[in-house]
This record gives structure tokens, C-alpha cells and sequence, in this order.
């Protein structure tokens, strides 16, 4: 009687796959130095993260305004400014496109350039609000431009002090406000006065 060969569920063969895809992430990051939740939900070709992956979630809320190492924490990653320093060192020497890039140093990468754009989504955000709210808000307004356009809309009070003052002119201005010091400096005027050959 011949046995009947069972075959696998999909469940089954979906389980295999993802242990599979999952030795190979804990051996390359083993093998290159990148924490194994990075790599999770990382895709190769396009260099982004699946939705709910710790590094999408701190992306996420990078682009909620967080701090990106509180975000970081929150995602679950560590030493996230490692990762980027070694993205960012491994960038100078790398060509623009990504498919020339070696698999072993794209998600660093990667990282960079996604913490990069999380960042700019941010911003955009907060100054669309800003702009809105500056429509209707006169100081708002001018802090807003004096920001965005500081050479033109800056306070010159903010000038004065951002040029610096000289220290020197500072010291000699409070010595003389004080009258004692004016008192002692007009002694010693007339005491040079005195003694400096008058002309016949």
C-alpha cells in the first residue's frame, strides 16, 4: 500500500521562508557589524523599511518632531549614532546610485538617507504651521521672517549682538559711568596735563 505524501501547508512553507530570511539577517549582521533590528523589514533593492519595523517606527516619529535618539529608544534601536556615522563615512566614497553600492554597507546607507528625509518631512510640517499661523499673528509673522529671512528681516538689536561687541570698548564705557573711576581717570589727566612742556 502506497503511503500518501503530505503535503506542507503555506503556513508551514511562509514559516520556513521567514526563518530562512531571518538566519540570513542575524548572519549578516553578525558578519558586518549591524544590529539585527535594523535589518528587520529592510529591503536591499529600495533601500526603505516595512511599516511597523523598529527603524520605520522611529522614522516615524522623527517625523513627528522626536528627538531622534528618544525615538530611537522608543523603536527598540541602540547606538543609532554609530550606525549613522558609519552610513555617513561609508557615503563619501560610494556612487549616487544605489544598485552600484556594495549589499553589505547599504543599510547604513540607507539609514542615513531615510533619518535624512525623516527630518526634512518634519520640518516641512512644522513651517507649513508656522506660515499658517503667522497669517493672522503680526510677532509671529516677523519671527517667522526674521528666521527664513534673516539678512533682510532680522532685528537689528539681533545684529548688534550677533556681531559681537568689543570688549574692550564695553570696559572702558562702564569705567566711566562710574564716578569714581571718572574722578580718578580726571586726576590723572591733569597730572599728564601738568607735567607735558608747555609751548612758549
Amino acid at each position: 500500500m502506497a503511503t500518501r505524501r503530505t503535503r506542507k501547508t503555506r503556513d508551514e512553507l511562509d514559516a520556513e521562508v521567514r526563518k530562512s530570511r531571518e538566519a540570513k539577517v542575524v548572519l549578516w549582521a553578525e558578519t558586518h557589524g549591524a544590529p539585527v533590528a535594523m535589518l528587520v523589514g529592510w529591503d536591499p533593492e529600495s533601500g526603505t523599511w516595512e511599516v511597523g519595523s523598529p527603524v520605520a517606527t522611529m522614522l516615524g516619529l522623527i517625523q513627528e518632531a522626536n528627538f531622534p535618539t528618544v525615538a530611537a529608544k522608543l523603536a527598540g534601536l541602540s547606538n543609532v549614532p554609530g550606525l549613522l556615522a558609519k552610513g555617513n563615512e561609508y557615503m563619501t566614497d560610494q556612487p549616487e546610485e544605489r544598485a552600484y553600492i556594495p549589499v553589505e554597507v547599504r543599510p547604513f546607507i540607507d539609514l542615513v538617507r531615510e533619518m535624512d528625509k525623516a527630518e526634512a518631512v518634519c520640518e516641512v510640517n512644522i513651517v507649513r504651521v508656522v506660515r499658517r499661523g503667522a497669517l493672522n499673528d503680526p510677532k509671529l509673522g516677523l519671527a517667522f521672517l526674521g528666521r527664513r529671512f534673516a539678512s533682510r528681516w532680522r532685528e537689528q538689536q539681533t545684529i548688534f549682538t550677533a556681531e559681537g561687541i568689543d570688549e574692550r570698548d564695553k570696559a572702558i564705557s562702564e569705567a566711566i559711568s562710574d564716578p569714581n573711576t571718572a574722578m580718578a581717570l580726571a586726576q590723572i589727566g591733569h597730572a599728564v596735563e601738568d607735567k607735558t612742556p608747555r609751548e612758549t
